[in-house]
């Protein structure tokens, strides 16, 4: 695994400038600059040594897996699909009317009760998965997919309404997701303690594996955590290795969707 980083300010004198082009080995410009640096490269751990001193931001942007590193791994966080622009958040009320004990100070929420709601029937390709917007989490198949792929994993389904009326869409279903039944081991993630609701919610991005969860008897689920900031709530969902690389063969997902679990 390697772990990016971000240096980046603003250049103050010629001195500065030089120091900075010596180790980077190329033209910074004049006024600020901003380069991203693997971890271990020689050029971060020279740089880093000047960080106080030029009073530069260094902060981690993310870390790229190894193909063994994820293809080995027992269990995989999932990233997602293709986002698609509905629930609108100009329409505030889709997670009272989608959830029980939904809060919108958070949201954080329960038991869905009811149907996603789209604008119109979604143009999706062939085996293509998608998920919502503004509920992370949640995964759409289109429903040919769900009935070749998901349904064979053991997966319900739920039906996607058109139009907040009756009438059902024809490509595109919801693919019911499981929770685990324990908690995962992430103490040390930072989080947030609503106020309102008081339920936590962790920050949406975890930098290298995700956590590993006691539970590992299953082809695809999601945690009974949330994930995220604001207004935006969401679990992460959770595959085996043996549903990461059918979906990767059926070219559900790119590998580059999977985050090994340690």
């Amino acid at each position: 695994m390697k772990i990016y980083r971000r240096i980046f300010g603003k250049i103050s004198d010629e001195s500065m400038k030089s120091v900075l082009e010596s180790i980077l080995k190329e033209d910074l410009g004049l006024i600020y600059f901003s380069k991203d640096l693997d971890e271990s490269s020689v050029e971060y751990n020279l740089i880093k040594e000047y960080v106080n001193i030029f009073n530069l931001e260094d902060g981690v942007i993310g870390a790229e897996f190894t193909d063994n590193e994820i293809l080995d791994a027992e269990v995989l966080c999932f990233t997602g699909g293709r986002p698609f622009a509905y629930p609108q958040p100009e329409e505030p009320k889709y997670l009272e009317n989608t959830y029980l004990d939904s809060c919108y100070s958070c949201g954080a929420f329960g038991e869905q009760k009811a149907d996603f709601v789209i604008k119109k029937e979604p143009n999706i390709k062939p085996n293509s998965l998608v998920s919502l917007h503004w509920v992370f989490g949640e995964l759409l198949s289109e429903r040919t997919l769900y009935k070749e792929f998901f349904q064979k994993l053991g997966l319900d389904m739920r039906t996607v309404r058109l139009n907040k009326k009756t009438e059902q869409a024809e490509s595109v279903v919801q693919i019911i997701l499981p929770r685990l039944d324990t908690p995962l081991k992430i103490e040390n993630l930072d989080y947030t303690t609503c106020q309102k609701c008081t339920r936590k919610k962790y920050i949406p991005t975890t930098i290298g594996f995700f956590p590993m969860p006691e539970q590992r008897n299953f082809s695809i689920i999601s945690t009974s955590e949330f994930f995220g900031s604001g207004h935006s709530a969401g679990h992460r969902v959770l595959v085996s290795n043996s549903t990461m690389k059918e979906m990767l063969v059926l070219k559900i997902a790119k590998q580059h969707q999977f985050v090994p679990c340690k």
